[in-house]
């Protein structure tokens, strides 16, 4: 367990910052209370979650990665909150320990446990806003591909990005209903502590993924359409070959059953003019397509 201890800048009680592994908060949970019920939650962590009791709060947290790193987009911690002390819980410790200490250099004069932990919560989210305007570029560069022709990597680039919102989206409706249970925490204590501004940041960043997302939906739509447009143009240069052709067919399928009793078998210049009226078929048929506007 790694632990360090913060002086309350205006009752000068100290709160005590820990950080265990699972399996250390299960071996001490008897000695917290509603210690078991966090057990619980940390066995399988798939949403983010804060429970209000009287004197504790119990949270759950998924934080999506900005960074693929392996297999798993998510990490996940938990923490225990009462009026001296904030547990935070996470098998990854190293990640975590870095953080805590960084949050620690941050805050000048501490007000309450949960002033830490809002703190604490501000850290995870303080580049966000950085990471979703970099999405946004991304988009911009895929509408561009679009427009211009380039949609080779299309499928795979809006597949990553769409994911990576969806799962942004998620994950900032959660944190927006902590931020607004922890008002009411707040308000219980009086501690000076503003958790509405948080929960204000947390609701702008939901607002920018819902329009990322809506965004990233329009960009499917621009592809989409595009790709019926390039389609359209296939059918119509075929059917524009089909319709030159089908005279064209009709006059060798005629003049191809060779019946003695057709005169033009045996004229003279019969060859000539067949191409010549051949031809003239296909000029007109030109004519009429550009006038037309379809070719």
């Amino acid at each position: 367990m790694n632990a360090f201890e913060m002086v309350m800048s205006e009752s000068g009680e100290k709160i005590t910052v820990a950080l265990m592994t699972a399996e250390e908060f299960k071996e001490q949970a008897e000695n917290y209370l509603y210690g078991r019920e966090l057990v619980k939650g940390l066995k399988s962590i798939r949403y983010c979650k804060a429970e209000i009791y009287k004197d504790v709060v119990l949270g759950i947290m998924r934080v999506p990665r900005k960074k693929q790193e392996g297999n798993n987009p998510w990490y996940s911690f938990g923490f225990y909150l009462n009026d001296s002390r904030l547990i935070v819980i996470d098998d990854e410790k190293n990640r975590m320990k870095e953080t805590l200490y960084k949050v620690r250099d941050r805050i000048q004069n501490l007000l309450s446990s949960d002033h830490f932990l809002l703190t604490l919560l501000d850290e995870l989210t303080a580049e966000d806003a950085l990471y979703l305007q970099h999405l946004e570029s991304s988009m911009g560069e895929m509408e561009e591909h679009i427009l211009s022709g380039e949609q080779e990597t299309f499928d795979q680039t809006f597949a990553v990005n769409h994911k990576k919102l969806s799962e942004f989206h998620f994950y900032y409706e959660q944190i927006l209903t902590i931020g607004e249970s922890m008002q009411a925490w707040e308000e219980q204590r009086t501690s000076g502590v503003s958790w509405q501004r948080f929960t204000a940041r947390a609701g702008r960043l939901h607002d920018y993924v819902t329009f990322l997302r809506e965004y990233s939906l329009q960009i499917r739509e621009l592809y989409q359409s595009q790709q019926d447009a390039a389609q359209t143009r296939v059918v119509n240069i075929l059917t524009i070959v089909t319709t030159l052709f089908l005279p064209l067919t009709l006059l060798t399928g005629w003049y191809g059953m060779n019946f003695a009793v057709m005169p033009e078998l045996h004229a003279k210049y019969a060859y000539p003019t067949f191409i010549v009226v051949v031809l003239v078929i296909i000029i007109v048929e030109i004519y009429f397509f550009r006038k037309n506007k379809l070719l």
